[in-house]
């Protein structure tokens, strides 16, 4: 009987014994679990220290000033997917492999952690595909990109401020914000090559570090002009931008700082802005001061044209009253005319009553420099309609037409068109008398874009870009604020044009060697003598302890 209840009393002491190991394994799990999600315990055992940041862009990201800056890069995956080790990199992965969409972005998210616990400013979030799509809508900017659970989206949540420092708020008193970001799909974070289209490197510093610097405080600034007629509403109030607001909102979103000028009174402001990228003159209706005023403003623009990574964009309206002076700049500079003949649509392409709304013609000639603009939304299998309303035809001069596909001079400057009239739309003057049918003679431009180009001191290729439109409705609440036209689109890709995303080319990518473990003859030998000897060597000894113990009970 004794010896009953001894064997019941051990069986009872080894099950609980078992348990509570059992509890312990569980709670220990847990716990390595939580440092690890938590507090980036992960071991990179690849060469080139994938999960890590380089030096050169610790020194990048530290220059950041933390007060002015919330970057929040965005996963549409769960963490746990994006964990997983089968989502490392492969040498032989490639665009066209058919593998996991997601293969190599365990890596892409380990970096963003470890930069997320380096800075402050930096924090990682997750969005569902399913249950957040508000909030991912919110990122749109193409008609036709589609999220993907691999695309990352690093946003910087910036707040608007009066000139005195107070809040900005809208008119439910909550502080205005906006939300400027980047998308980049997993192929941004990594490199191909040429010849297979297999993974060569992951240059995933590269990319959050180039990005972080575009979006945070050192964003370019882009000057609406004033003293003109413009019509960007109040000249003295910086938060009333008239017709061009639904514009300014766009700029402030591609990451630009936004501000008026008065060329005549701010021309020293805007020259010695180290940040200054653009020039935007929306809808003048009276002439620029030549020669003859106190401030000669065609020769101010003449200067900023040659300014590196300076860019500028003309809206211009069928007025009756002439703008020679500028008007004479944009024919010497661009090889552009303004026709003064408005376009009218007959046809299928009319989106009105009265045919002065319509759906421009992409221009798809293979030399064409418009093509910057709009080879994006060419290449979908629908491109999205661009709307043009009360638009004049714009002339091009030959001599700056671009003929071949070659650059033939050091310095070259060419103007091509981005949109032309349809076919189906005729010129008609004041009167409504038709003076050019397109059914039968070369459709006219209605937005132009004029590439110019030149070696600066360190002979590295410098360029100038200038966009030309016959109608300030094109950037107009009315199509910039329906994603059904491609104007938003448009003017999107224009802005991240002109604004050159900041990037250091000082940092390397990280080459893929292989899927091995990569490390030095000491560190196999110790890692041999842990999985080979130390392990077993314990296990055996606590066995043994055990097993005597039991023999003498």
């Amino acid at each position: 009987m004794k010896n009953s209840k001894r064997k019941i009393g051990r069986l009872s002491l080894s099950a609980g014994i078992t348990a509570l190991v059992l509890v312990g394994i569980l709670l220990l799990n847990i716990l390595f679990s939580y440092i690890a999600n938590n507090r980036l315990l992960y071991l990179d055992v690849s060469k080139e220290g994938f999960s890590e940041l380089s030096a050169e862009s610790t020194e990048l990201l530290d220059k950041i000033d933390p007060d002015t800056t919330n970057i929040t890069i965005y996963f549409l995956a769960d963490r746990d997917e994006l964990s997983s080790p089968i989502l490392g990199y492969s040498s032989s992965s490639g665009r066209t492999t058919g593998q996991n969409e997601m293969w190599g972005m365990r890596y892409v998210h380990e970096l963003a952690l470890a930069i997320a616990a380096k800075y402050d400013y930096v924090s990682v979030d997750y969005l569902n595909m399913n249950n957040d799509k508000e909030m991912i809508d919110t990122f749109q900017t193409t008609v036709g990109y589609s999220f993907r659970k691999s695309s990352v989206v690093i946003d910087n949540c910036t707040y608007e401020y009066d000139k005195n420092g107070s809040p900005l708020l809208d008119e439910n008193g909550v502080h205005l914000s906006h939300h400027n970001y980047r998308i980049c799909s997993r192929d941004a974070f990594f490199t191909f090559d040429e010849d297979t289209g297999y993974v060569y490197a992951f240059n995933g510093d590269l990319r959050y570090t180039s990005v972080i610097l575009s979006l945070s405080g050192l964003s370019p600034t882009v000057y609406f002009l004033t003293g003109h007629g413009e019509k960007v509403g109040d000249e003295e109030d910086e938060n009333d931008f008239g017709k061009a607001q639904a514009m300014r909102d766009l700029l402030f979103e591609a990451g630009f700082t936004v501000k008026k000028a008065n060329l005549v009174k701010d021309y020293k402001e805007v020259f010695s802005d180290s940040r200054a990228r653009l020039l935007v003159a929306f809808g003048p209706t009276e002439d620029y001061l030549g020669y003859t005023g106190q401030v000669n403003e065609v020769s101010l623009l003449r200067k900023f044209s040659i300014g590196e990574n300076h860019h500028m964009m003309f809206f211009f309206d069928k007025t009756d009253k002439p703008l020679t002076n500028l008007e004479e700049y944009i024919a010497d500079y661009c090889g552009v005319t303004l026709s003064g003949a408005l376009v009218k649509d007959r046809g299928s392409s009319d989106m009105s009553s009265d045919g002065y709304t319509f759906a421009a013609t992409y221009d798809t000639n293979q030399y064409s420099v418009g093509l910057n603009l709009t080879s994006q939304l060419t290449e979908l299998d629908s491109p999205p309609k661009v709307a043009f309303k009360n638009a004049q035809a714009l002339n091009v001069s030959e001599e700056f037409e671009q003929s071949s596909g070659f650059y033939e001079d050091v310095s070259s400057k060419y103007t091509g068109a981005v949109f032309l009239a349809p076919e189906s739309s005729v010129a008609v003057d004041g009167n409504d008398n038709v003076i050019k049918d397109y059914s039968s003679e070369r459709a006219d431009p209605l937005m132009v874009l004029c590439y110019d180009s030149w070696l600066n001191n360190n002979n590295e290729e410098s360029a100038t870009y200038t966009t030309i439109c016959g109608t300030t409705d094109f950037a107009s609440a009315e199509f910039l604020g329906d994603f059904a036209y491609g104007n938003r689109d448009v003017l999107f890709l224009t802005m991240r044009l002109m604004g050159r995303e900041v990037v250091p080319f000082e940092i390397d990518f990280k080459v893929v060697q292989s899927e091995g473990l990569d490390m030095y003859e000491h560190e196999a030998v110790i890692w041999e003598i842990c999985l080979s000897a130390i392990i077993p060597v314990v296990m055996l000894v606590l066995g043994t302890i055990v097993f005597i113990k039991r023999r003498h009970m």
